[in-house]
């Protein structure tokens, strides 16, 4: 049965300087959500007010709903002064004839060996326009002290009922989760449980928590910016591989420093990757193709047959040149164009990019996100400077951080219908009149003055 899965809201507590947040994706404003338009949003703000947060956040949300570890790093994107940290996300998930909202809750908490995965709940409402339903808990996980505490009871039972086992090996599941810090309701160990289940009270929670990993395994894309300061010498290739159970979702990264040993299916992937670059590519910019260099087979160090390839560009008839040696803009559009292009065909599909007008010219980006808002059919989350998306895309698809951490991102109100968005924006920095103030002011005399004195710090040094 194929389920198609949205998000509709997410909400962050105490990462980095965000002591309460939520963003709704532009679904989340209408009375009824559709499954095939694309949805846009973009976070803007000035300097250091959250919106690189959202995407870190959702990184990690993907992390924990895929059953994957939670990094050791993750203790570096916590709030300093606050021992908790809580994710909550909400879906639409669309099969058939109905829509249910499905609400993901996380808490993390702060223990010697860092962070660890402290409290989880699962509910779902059915909101189909004929049978909107009450909120239904389907399970919750909870640390309390040495206890492991799950609820609701009835889902208890029959998950007991299904197999005596159970019980006993819920108890190792939970201990196991615990151990590699992973998230418990989405753990290799209760899908395990909940595969053979024909109970009918567990039928909602199995349905759901193996769509949604499902989804965070195939389907979200989130592209985190590179560290200031380091050299763009390789970039992250997400794609699809055929396993013996269908698809999943896999990384790796392309070098660009120059030929580099690739396995025979990452070969293929590359290979598949530059065909499918090359469709779109010259029509974003003109002339310009990818190639691959392949300086064929040999022997790893492991004794494993390899491959030699090396990326190049191409602009028409001119010789190839190492990828390496083009623009950063030119090699991130390239980078993010095979999630781009998913993004545009596949409902399911979350890309959420940092900074996506990094080295990208402004006119554009503006071009880029007109097109997909108007054509795309999954769902795109981004943060920029580049004013240019205010005057392209619509008021719905557009948020903006606040100086208030209690109340990081808000949409703007009181617009004058006249007036574009940039310039709504620009005067609501100035004279203000929204909910939140949306921009810190700065003294250009202070600034000035502030140069001026260190200066003179740096001549006494």
């Amino acid at each position: 049965m194929e389920i198609t899965v949205r998000l509709k809201s997410f909400e962050i507590e105490n990462i980095k300087n965000v002591k309460h947040g939520c963003i709704l994706m532009p679904d989340a404003l209408k009375k009824v959500p559709d499954s095939e338009e694309a949805g846009v949003l973009g976070i803007y703000g000035q300097n250091g007010s959250g919106k690189t947060a959202v995407i870190d956040a959702l990184y990690f949300l993907r992390i924990l709903m895929a059953g994957e570890t939670l990094p050791a790093s993750f203790s570096e994107f916590a709030s300093l002064d606050s021992d908790t940290v809580k994710l909550l996300s909400t879906f639409y998930l669309f099969m058939e004839d109905h829509v249910t909202e499905v609400a993901y809750e996380s808490v993390l908490e702060r223990a010697e060996k860092g962070f660890i995965v402290s409290h989880e709940t699962l509910s779902e409402k059915d909101i189909s326009p004929d049978k909107k339903g009450r909120k239904n808990l389907l399970l919750s996980f909870e640390r309390k002290e040495e206890e492991l505490v799950l609820r609701p009871e009835k889902v208890l039972r029959a998950l007991y009922k299904e197999d005596q086992k159970n019980r006993t090996e819920l108890k190792v599941a939970l201990r196991l989760s615990d151990r590699e810090n992973t998230s418990f309701l989405f753990s290799a160990y209760l899908k395990e449980m909940l595969l053979p289940a024909q109970d009918e009270s567990l039928s909602a929670l199995k349905t759901w928590v193996n769509a949604l990993h499902d989804y965070a395994v195939n389907d979200m894309i989130v592209v985190l910016m590179e560290k200031a300061g380091r050299h763009q010498s390789s970039f992250r290739l997400t794609v699809n591989t055929q396993g013996p159970e269908g698809e999943e979702t896999g990384s790796f990264r392309v070098n660009l420093d120059g030929p580099a040993l690739y396995t025979a299916a990452e070969k293929e992937t590359i290979q598949r990757f530059a065909e499918s670059i090359d469709v779109v590519l010259p029509s974003i910019i003109p002339g310009l193709y990818l190639r691959v260099r392949d300086y064929g087979p040999q022997v790893d160090n492991s004794g494993n047959e390899s491959f030699r390839l090396e990326l190049l560009s191409q602009r028409e008839d001119l010789p190839a040149i190492p990828l390496r040696r083009e623009s950063e803009g030119i090699v991130r559009i390239i980078s993010l164009l095979n999630a781009f292009v998913r993004a545009f065909d596949d409902p399911s599909v979350l890309l959420a990019v940092d900074e996506l007008d990094a080295g990208v010219y402004e006119y554009m980006l503006g071009e880029l996100l007109d097109i997909f808002e108007n054509n795309a059919r999954g769902q795109l989350i981004f943060t920029s400077h580049n004013l240019r998306a205010l005057e392209m895309l619509e008021d719905k698809s557009i948020m903006f951080s606040t100086a208030n951490p209690e109340n990081r991102y808000i949409r703007m109100k009181h617009r004058d219908k006249d007036m574009s968005l940039r310039d709504d924006y620009l005067r609501g920095i100035t004279l203000g009149g929204q909910d939140e103030v949306i921009y810190e002011e700065t003294d250009s005399l202070k600034i000035a003055r502030a140069f001026r004195k260190a200066a003179k710090v740096r001549e006494n040094a």
